[in-house]
């Protein structure tokens, strides 16, 4: 196993967040090595913010035109779902990292490519590269991780077998489903059902276990997206929750197989305005998405080796400091840490710690720290109509 000299600050995931602390660190004059498994820019770039919008982007243009009297008698046909996914594509630099790489190396920091690892000692990264060989590497001040979230797949009988859609899938998709189910009917759920329905998808169903759509916003606003969805064709069933999937493998129709979905409402109730009346209701489609929530990318990080849970998001501080860590020298910021799963919080956040690692105090000599009011934090669901 190599050992690498030491730099002054390691990053682990080259997403928004960890490439915001990399260049801020660099620009103050340290020296900076950022450790990514996958591509630089991470989720919002290539199964996120960018590839999702651009999806719904054709749909959402479409639909306003259809709005407008002297407008709607000039629209014919239907959307091209190729062209759209073609956008997609470039958008996402053809899920390259090419054109981000720069972004880093322009401002000196060190891009090695792999999974990084906390080995125990402190400032120490172990990194596995794609094949299997080891290094470890050591920093003198600090280590940041940024290795941001994934799709929450739930316990769900038989939904791992049936290879559910999650975030990634559906925004990497080269077709279009003909019936899509969507279990989750929050940000990601809802922004994705319509803009499937919208590029073509004949029957999409939303099942939501909560009593409204967007549980987190204001009630009126999950009632206006549940009026748009119904007006689109979506179904919308609320109260509701997935209690069994399978996927045949001998449906000549689908080419993945088509997957049943059994539902539950609550007992004796009916389950919102299109949902089941009674246990054991099913959904039959080709695909069905998981967007339940987000699972810290912590699992395989070696939390374990320094006192902290692995799997878990990060409990941190106002500095972004590990808490449970001794001697400073862990911080964590973006999605893993917990505190708003959004990319412009990540790189708020990436810029605290840049300053807290570097020194650097505001005008009136007090050092940084986070202030953010997290219960208040602007965002975006970009359904139709946005909340």
């Amino acid at each position: 196993m190599d050992q690498d000299a030491a730099v002054d600050v390691i990053v682990i995931g080259a997403g928004p967040a960890g490439e915001n602390v990399a260049g801020w660190c660099a620009d103050a004059g340290l020296a900076v090595t950022i450790v990514e498994r996958e591509l630089v820019g991470g989720e919002c770039s290539y199964w996120g913010c960018i590839p999702s919008k651009t999806l719904i982007r054709p749909g959402e243009v479409l639909a306003a035109a259809r709005r407008v009297p002297a407008a709607a008698a000039a629209v014919t046909g239907s959307l091209d779902a190729a062209a759209a996914f073609a956008r997609r594509d470039s958008l996402v630099g053809g899920f390259s990292d090419d054109s981000q790489v720069p972004w880093l190396t322009d401002k000196g920091v060190r891009l090695v490519r792999g999974t990084g690892r906390l080995t125990g000692r402190p400032r120490h990264v172990e990194v596995t590269a794609a094949d299997g060989a080891r290094r470890v590497l050591t920093a003198s001040r600090a280590v940041v991780v940024a290795t941001g979230s994934r799709a929450t797949v739930p316990p769900i009988p038989g939904l791992v077998d049936a290879d559910p859609w999650d975030n990634r899938s559906a925004t990497a998709a080269t077709s279009v489903p003909r019936r899509l189910v969507v279990l989750g009917g929050g940000a990601v759920g809802a922004e994705l059902a319509q803009a499937f329905r919208r590029l073509g998808s004949a029957e999409v169903t939303v099942v939501e276990g909560s009593p409204r759509l967007l549980a987190r916003e204001e009630e009126f606003a999950g009632e206006e997206v549940r009026a748009a969805f119904e007006a689109d064709g979506i179904a919308v069933w609320l109260g509701t929750r997935a209690v069994e999937v399978h996927r045949s493998r001998d449906d000549a129709a689908a080419p993945r197989g088509s997957v049943t979905v059994t539902l539950a409402g609550p007992a004796g109730t009916q389950a919102g305005s299109a949902g089941p009346e009674s246990a054991g209701d099913t959904v039959v489609a080709d695909e069905v998405l998981v967007a339940v929530g987000r699972t810290p990318a912590t699992g395989d990080l070696g939390l374990a080796a320094i006192g902290l849970p692995p799997g878990k998001f990060i409990d941190v501080d106002d500095r972004l400091l590990a808490v449970g860590v001794s001697d400073g020298w862990l911080y964590a910021v973006g999605d893993v840490c917990g505190r708003a799963l959004l990319t412009h919080m990540g790189k708020y956040q990436a810029r605290i710690v840049a300053d807290v690692i570097t020194g650097r105090r505001d005008a009136a000599g007090e050092p940084a720290r986070d202030v953010a009011d997290h219960l208040g934090v602007p965002r975006v669901t970009f359904t139709d109509p946005q909340v």
